[in-house]
């Protein structure tokens, strides 16, 4: 029997070492992008087929379009104009504050939605409380209503009183919506 000398014993145990290192590290690796291979397979499946999400977007517009119709249900009709100016002048009256200028509203068509806009602005001299409250009774009103801008000024002769212009719209429809 021929005896192999231990310099090439060492070499096939190298190569045997390297060649099972190369088998291991190849078996996860490959492992590893397989399973990153099928989860983005399924996520592309998953993306193709979408009915549910377009069915959840449906609904989504579908709940905007209600919500819109019912913000339109609740806007009173034109008819309650008057109502509405005599509620807003009696707001000033329960607020005790001093109406410098009468109220004049002015009517402004709102596109395709068959609303009208009345816009007023409302100038007032009072303490900070009355004002105050009368900008929460504003807000409270029922209806459509929107504070447009507000402007505040001490009185020059009395400084304790304060000057207010607030422009205020109020929507009113023309027709049922």
């Amino acid at each position: 029997m021929v005896q192999t000398p231990q310099k090439y014993k060492t070499l096939f145990w190298i190569c045997v070492l390297l060649l099972l290192m190369n088998v291991l590290a190849k078996k996860v690796v490959i492992e590893e992008q397989e399973r990153q291979i099928s989860s983005l397979q399924k996520a592309t499946a998953a993306m193709r087929t979408r009915p549910e999400k377009i069915k959840k977007a449906e609904t989504r517009t579908d709940v905007k379009q209600r919500q819109i119709r019912q913000i339109l249900g609740s806007v009173p009709e034109e008819s309650l104009l008057t109502l509405y100016i005599s509620q807003m002048r009696s707001l000033v009256d329960k607020n005790q504050l001093t109406l410098t200028r009468p109220l004049v509203f002015t009517a402004q068509k709102q596109g395709r939605l068959k609303l009208l806009k009345y816009s007023t602005r409302i100038e007032v001299s009072g303490d900070y409380p009355q004002i105050k409250g009368l900008i929460a009774d504003i807000q409270n009103m029922d209806g459509l209503s929107h504070i447009d801008s507000a402007d505040f000024k001490r009185d020059p002769k009395k400084e304790r009183l304060i000057r207010m212009t607030l422009g205020v719209s109020i929507y009113f429809s023309r027709e049922r919506v």
